[in-house]
């Protein structure tokens, strides 16, 4: 992860002496996230959706390069089972919340331009519209609550008792993303996003139990070129 992030930071610095336009922009959007509840890995189960809000900083060079850095942020909503069981010799019934967990995420992306000539020159729209693919890694702090209700009885999930506790966890998703640029003014453009990802650490656990191991996201939203 440090080679890593020092790999980026390193690229970044030399590109940036030739760099032909800065920018900062907003996107926004949604991602389904897949999770697994079985012990197989790429076994899915279930899917979550979230609303993305992210900021950003973008680095296109001569050539066909581009880099961004960018802040986001996003939450997931709650689950809730209930189930019954003997306690002490008596029926309960137990509500089990997972409260909405919120995440901030870091991302960095490294960019190579795949736009085709020969199509923009047939299509004066097309002119306008740059596209990238690029890489991903995303640094992810979640932080999520989590509380437990027990009723009195099985007839009655009124809660008696409860539990809370609170956790947050370091992820860090990778993968591949696509960016496209509408050329709105000389200062101003369109931006969208695709990504799809997935956390290393979670796609290859294989314990039984909750893990949420992908994501597909889409975000759109416009930048502004300082020069």
């Amino acid at each position: 992860m440090k080679k890593l992030l020092i790999f980026f930071c390193t690229v970044a610095v030399v590109q940036s002496v030739q760099a032909q336009q800065f920018s900062a922009g907003f996107r926004t959007g949604v991602s389904t996230w897949g999770d697994r509840q079985e012990s197989k890995s790429f076994d899915r189960k279930d899917y979550d959706l979230s609303w993305d809000k992210e900021i950003f900083l973008r680095l296109e060079t001569k050539g066909k390069f581009a880099f961004e850095a960018g802040m986001g942020h996003y939450s997931i909503g709650q689950r809730s089972e209930i189930r019954q069981e003997s306690l002490g010799g008596s029926n309960h019934t137990i509500l089990v919340v997972r409260d909405r967990s919120q995440h901030v995420e870091w991302n960095l992306s490294a960019q190579y331009e795949i736009s085709c000539p020969t199509l923009q020159d047939k299509c004066p729209l097309l002119k306008k519209i740059r596209s990238y693919a690029g890489v991903i890694i995303s640094p992810t702090l979640s932080r999520t609550t989590t509380t437990t209700y027990t009723s009195g009885n099985a007839a009655d999930i009124t809660a008696t008792g409860y539990e809370s506790s609170r956790r947050d966890v370091w992820n860090v998703w990778t993968g591949l993303s696509h960016t496209l640029i509408y050329e709105y003014s000389p200062k101003w453009y369109f931006t969208s996003s695709l990504r799809m990802q997935v956390e290393p650490g979670e796609t290859f656990n294989n314990t039984t139990g909750y893990h949420r191991d992908s994501r597909l996201g889409l975000q759109i939203g416009a930048g502004y070129r300082f020069r």
